[in-house]
């Protein structure tokens, strides 16, 4: 059985830079300018995705898909060794060419088998096919017999290893150039790349791997990560013998008048990330109902208005939003935490409540803050500002973090988290179970958590994205929003139990 993506090994810069197209070619002409040899890189690749297959796969026929580029002389390696292995290889590439560049065609000159001319013919649901047509450069879509290829390709469902990306996968954004090969495997050189995170690449690319092949990567890239505990870990906050509740935080989550359930989901999930007290603050009439929730949260009544409490120095990180109702006294009390200088965690009603008027709450917002959008809530904040909609997820993000002053948790399979500075990760890791009613809540308590003890808010952000998907896949199919917060001890347990440097 294969792997599941969260589990393949990765081996390369201690920080998950993901890298554009650009980036990887820059990397890859400096490392070669500084005196590697370019053959010498495509060697490595190839015994990397060798040895990838032969750890996955039990020998079986393999297709090769040669490109004529140098992820086709990839390919050509990959053919060359397994068949000294003694697997059964066949290469096959645009017209039965070889390569056009002088390394590819050196590798291509290594093979000793016929290459055949490509066609929808030769794929067989039996053979593992090894993709290696188009690297991370490409950028029109893949039209005609190889479309037709690719396409028999996925219709059969064959095992598919993919050398670096997917064809067809816009290394950069994740956009499909016509169509892509739905890969298994996908092994990724030097550092992953954007695509491989962001929707619909990441449904090509199946589980990925990293294989550091010698290519210089960080004087390169840009601080857009993969959304993993090495970005955040060292400002993970661990309880200490002397440590008291207070020194945890307190997480005041303003308690909704209808949607009971949402602010209370938000207020556990704040202490199982760690908070030492967490408050709902309801009104008087909802009291009741707010008082037969855990024992562990305390309850307490707006008799006297939000302003007591915002004068509360031990109360560090509120959040807004949940079950809150698209109300004008949802728009004030935001506006009343913002300009306080309270850290905040904004979600849902409180973001919808501000669509038209937007700068109302950008210009606001003073201390630290996380706006917790879905696609829709973004697309209606964000609808008549400076931010381009038009453009992929990840920059969209990042220039509304930038026009908002605060750090953006943009939602889905392939959530985006960015900083006012520039700073940006991608999470690939969220099980499709996720998407149930209320699981937004508890991310958004699980992010006021991490605040409250003190982490900076784009690491906060990033580290309660990250265990609101560990506790989903934990769990698994089947999954309700009330299980996601008693699963995270789960996660703090692996965690701790990992080699991941903590404080």
């Amino acid at each position: 059985m294969l792997p599941a993506m969260d589990e393949l090994p990765t081996m390369g810069t201690k920080l998950p830079y993901l890298l554009t197209a650009a980036q990887m070619q820059a990397a890859d002409a400096a490392t070669i300018a500084s005196g590697a040899s370019g053959y010498a890189l495509m060697q490595r690749a190839g015994e990397a995705v060798v040895r990838v297959i032969e750890q996955y796969y039990e020998q079986r026929p393999v297709l090769v898909l040669a490109g004529l580029g140098n992820n086709g002389g990839d390919g050509y390696i990959v053919a060359q060794q397994l068949h000294a292995a003694g697997w059964s290889v066949r290469v096959a590439s645009p017209g039965g060419e070889l390569p056009q560049t002088p390394d590819a065609l050196r590798a291509a000159k290594t093979f000793q088998g016929r290459v055949e001319a490509l066609s929808p013919e030769l794929i067989s649901p039996q053979a593992l096919i090894v993709d290696a047509l188009f690297g991370t450069g490409l950028v029109r879509p893949i039209t005609g017999e190889l479309a037709a290829v690719v396409e028999r390709v996925n219709a059969l469902r064959c095992a598919a290893v993919a050398v670096d990306i997917p064809s067809g996968v816009d290394a950069s954004t994740g956009v499909i150039h016509g169509v892509a090969i739905k890969a298994e495997l996908t092994v990724a050189f030097a550092a992953k790349k954007r695509g491989h995170l962001l929707m619909p690449g990441l449904d090509y690319c199946g589980g990925v791997v990293v294989s550091d092949i010698g290519i210089l990567v960080q004087e390169h890239a840009e601080p857009v990560y993969e959304n993993t505990p090495e970005v955040w870990a060292e400002h993970l906050v661990w309880p200490q013998r002397a440590t008291h509740k207070y020194h945890r935080g307190h997480v005041a989550v303003m308690a909704g008048d209808e949607a009971v359930g949402a602010s209370r989901l938000a207020a556990l999930s704040a202490l199982r990330a760690g908070a030492g007290l967490c408050s709902l603050l309801c009104e008087r009439e909802r009291f009741d109902v707010y008082a037969s929730a855990a024992l562990s949260l305390m309850v307490k009544a707006l008799d006297d208005g939000l302003e007591p409490f915002l004068m509360d120095e031990r109360i560090s990180t509120y959040v807004i939003g949940p079950g809150a109702g698209t109300l004008a006294k949802t728009r004030n009390r935001t506006l009343m935490i913002t300009k306080a200088q309270r850290k905040a965690v904004i979600d849902a009603d409180a973001l919808r409540v501000f669509s038209e008027a937007p700068a109302m709450l950008f210009s606001s917002i003073v201390a630290p803050a996380v706006l917790t959008p879905h696609e829709g809530e973004f697309a209606t904040l964000f609808a008549n500002t400076s931010v381009d909609r038009t453009a992929d997820k990840l920059t969209r993000t990042q220039q509304a973090a930038v026009l908002a002053g605060a750090t953006l948790v943009l939602k889905g399979a392939d959530t985006v988290i960015a900083a006012p500075d520039g700073r940006a990760a991608i999470s690939g890791s969220a099980p499709a179970w996720l998407a149930t009613a209320g699981s937004g809540d508890v991310l958004a308590g699980c992010i006021a958590g991490f605040l409250a003890q003190g982490m900076p808010a784009f690491e906060a952000a990033c580290a309660g994205v990250w265990f609101h998907s560990q506790a989903a896949q934990l769990f698994g199919p089947g999954l309700i929003a009330e299980d996601l917060p008693q699963q995270l001890p789960a996660v703090w347990q692996a965690l701790q139990l990992s080699d991941i440097r903590t404080s």
